[in-house]
């Protein structure tokens, strides 16, 4: 499941569309979207799939499913946060801890 937090519009809907070609593909990944601000969409993708797998090629296999996305829509996100299931219980990633305890915008 694709969870959606917050106010949802039409962008975050668009997007968690996206998402769910990839949480079909990787049925165990866990996926979050928020918008932090009005300009601002943040994603993490948590999964086994990404073990061993690079930064850079983590991103290679999530953006496809972005891409058909409205340009207006993806200058909206400004993170895509993608762990495995260790990286995230680690703690040391401090966007993943923004995940999870949020703070407020300044905007």
């Amino acid at each position: 499941m694709v969870e959606v937090t917050g106010k949802i519009d039409s962008s975050l809907t668009a997007v968690k569309k996206a998402l769910e070609g990839f949480q079909r593909d990787h049925s165990n990944a866990e996926v979050k979207i928020y918008r932090y601000n009005s300009a601002s969409i943040r994603i993490r993708i948590v999964a086994d799939y990404f073990a061993g797998i690079d930064e850079i090629d983590r991103h290679d296999r999530v953006w496809p499913y972005l891409a058909a996305l409205d340009d207006d829509v993806v200058e909206q996100i400004t993170v895509v946060l993608i762990l495995t299931p260790p990286e995230q219980a680690a703690g040391r990633s401090l966007m993943n801890i923004e995940f999870d305890d949020r703070s407020p915008s300044m905007l």
